[in-house]
């Protein structure tokens, strides 16, 4: 026969958690490799899962038209970021998007095929974001610009819009 010795938990001293916290630091190393495994794991089905996506950007040159005479500024005028933003509004006008959308109306593009109105759809594509257009602070540029899965489709579009603002 087996003699097995049985004792009152009562009188067995508490686990605190530091004693948990010990118990843990001294298997640093299976909890480190653990967190290894499921990070990797993580990270690599993020990135297998995740498709492809493409930034295309173009830009317009707004250059000031008058030289600053009243300001002594080694950059810009003070009302030329105002201007550029007032020019970058203007390129999400109803005139600029028909003129590309004109120009795109016979090409086919992915980002058309759901709606028949390609203006609107410019439209709907400028106001969500989807093509951003931003005035550039350190600089005369505005930069237009869309990140999708196409970006040779997504270069015909801003190149429409681009030359839209121009004319």
């Amino acid at each position: 026969s087996e003699v097995v010795e049985y004792t009152d938990r009562q009188n067995e001293p508490e686990t605190t958690p530091s004693d948990l916290l010990m118990s843990v630091l001294r298997r640093w190393h299976i909890v480190l490799f653990t967190f290894l495994i499921v990070a990797g794991t993580g990270i690599a089905m993020v990135h297998f899962f995740m498709g492809k996506k493409y930034e295309t950007k173009g830009m317009i040159r707004v250059s000031p038209v008058e030289t600053p005479i009243m300001y002594e500024t080694e950059g810009r005028l003070p009302p030329y970021d105002t201007f550029k933003n007032t020019q970058a509004t203007l390129i999400k006008d109803d005139v600029v998007l028909n003129r590309a959308a004109d120009e795109l109306k016979d090409k086919n593009l992915i980002f058309f095929e759901k709606t028949g109105d390609i203006l609107h759809a410019l439209k709907t594509m400028a106001a969500g974001g989807r093509i951003q257009i931003e005035p550039d602070r350190k600089s005369e540029f505005i930069h237009i610009r869309m990140i999708t899965d196409f970006p040779r489709q997504a270069e015909q579009v801003i190149d429409a819009v681009i030359r839209g603002y121009m004319s």
